[in-house]
């Protein structure tokens, strides 16, 4: 592969924590190379058996009571996690703030999440990177997917949004999916003086 390709994929294979790299000068004269060497399994955190944990509990409820596995996120979100309510965004800057505490519970959860936005602000993609859930994802998509749809959903909701569009792109990458999160309603573009907020 060429060089370019293959510093391409190690630097994903970093940025998820598989590989660590450094600089060094060993090789002799000229500028210092980049080396990679594979990340210690002893410095990854052994997170697997609290997400199952937490996803056994979820999925009992599920079963309990007969709802979908979207219906059981949402569900749990709105019994575990505490939100401030206010209406809906009304600019670009109080949609991205309710992203960020969006952000914030996936991080939690155990992701790597990063974000991007177009659209002026109203459609963002979340990258979610390191699944907890990620060996049972890749054999019942439609559950694990569908609950992690119903977290989101439910957040957004207990945070005043309910007039949004959401949908997941399950295994993008190896270790990747994405969230596309999408506010309906029109923001605010009038022009305001600058002492109104």
């Amino acid at each position: 592969m060429h060089v370019t390709t293959m510093r391409f994929h190690l630097d994903q294979l970093e940025h998820a924590g598989l590989v660590l790299s450094h600089f060094t000068t060993a090789f002799g004269v000229g500028r210092p190379r980049k080396v990679y060497v594979l990340a210690p399994e002893a410095d990854r955190p052994d997170r697997s058996a609290t997400h199952l944990k937490l996803l056994a509990g979820l999925l009992s409820e599920a079963f309990d009571s007969n709802v979908t596995p979207e219906q059981t996120g949402a569900r749990w979100i709105q019994e575990h996690v505490e939100l401030e309510r206010t209406g809906p965004a009304a600019t670009p800057g109080a949609w991205l703030t309710k992203i960020g505490r969006l952000m914030d519970i996936l991080r939690r959860w155990g992701y790597s999440a990063d974000v991007s936005t177009t659209g002026g602000g109203r459609s963002c993609r979340i990258d979610l990177v390191d699944c907890p859930f990620l060996d049972l994802a890749r054999v019942y998509p439609e559950v694990v997917c569908g609950i992690h749809r119903g977290l989101l959903v439910g957040a957004l909701a207990q945070m005043g949004e309910d007039d949004v569009e959401i949908s997941l792109k399950p295994f993008v990458g190896p270790n990747l999916c994405h969230a596309h999160v999408h506010a309906n309603q029109l923001f605010d573009i009038a022009p305001r003086g600058p002492d109104e907020p």
